[in-house]
């Protein structure tokens, strides 16, 4: 396990590597000693590597740069919705490796871990090194609080998929997990402040806010579906008239 400072260390080398000892101390505020004791024990354990001597022209002994191991295993996403399980395996930078996807045809907690299990099986991997699961709903410490499209409530579902896979698991509600991916990996990387939203189901949206993605209670969970668009437009199924929900779910646009 690894300390919060070292976890600091490779979270940011993932994240801006190959990156120069001198710039990540720096990026840290870490004096270059303490750079060099946090980074030892992740190098003799494999998950950082040192590169070439990156020529940086400055005077002194030479840097090697700090990346993540290409060799850090294999990581799984999984995105349950109400009749389908969508399952992706990426390597450590979330470069797609393989992706499968099933239906659902027991909704139930235990129907559902053992479709998630038997879809990771499908993919072949013998080298992941942990499972994030995203759904709808409010998730809070690796519990599903409510998961409406699922019909579920205070199932502790981390737990039981980690008892069930012997691999570390989160969930998340699946709007955060988006904008997290985003501001990790994807359009929003370096990008201080943005806001993701999704229109399937429900009306979603991730906010993430200076470099980091909001997490509430209710983040991600459907609020803004409620918002107004248009006074004169069809109710939603809680009788809010002419809001996100009522106009632009996928049901909503079906109806039309």
């Amino acid at each position: 396990m690894l300390t919060e400072s070292e976890s600091a260390v490779a979270r940011e080398v993932l994240l801006h590597g190959p990156i120069s000892r001198r710039t990540l101390a720096a990026r840290l505020r870490l004096s270059p000693a303490s750079l060099t004791r946090l980074a030892r024990p992740l190098l003799s354990a494999g998950v950082l590597v040192e590169l070439d001597d990156d020529g940086d022209g400055t005077v002194g002994r030479p840097s090697r740069p700090l990346d993540i191991s290409p060799a850090a295993g294999t990581f799984v996403g999984v995105k349950l919705t109400g009749d389908r399980v969508h399952v992706a395996a990426t390597d450590i930078r979330a470069d797609l490796l393989d992706a499968r996807d099933r239906p659902l045809d027991d909704p139930s907690p235990r129907g559902a871990c053992l479709a998630i299990v038997e879809a990771l099986e499908a993919l072949g991997r013998d080298d992941v090194r942990g499972v994030g699961v995203s759904l709808g709903g409010h998730v809070a410490d690796g519990v599903a609080v409510h998961a409406p499209f699922l019909d579920w409530h205070d199932v502790p579902l981390a737990r039981t998929l980690e008892d069930m896979l012997d691999v570390p698991v989160a969930i998340e509600n699946d709007v955060v997990a988006l904008a997290e991916a985003e501001r990790w990996f994807g359009v929003g990387r370096g990008i201080p402040g943005f806001l993701v939203v999704t229109i399937g189901a429900g009306v979603g949206l991730g906010l993430v806010v200076d470099g980091r993605t909001v997490r509430t209670p209710d983040a991600g969970i459907g609020t803004v579906g409620h918002l107004p668009l248009r006074a004169d437009g069809p109710p939603c199924p809680l009788g809010h008239r002419g809001c996100a929900d009522a106009l632009l779910t996928t049901t909503a646009i079906e109806r039309r």
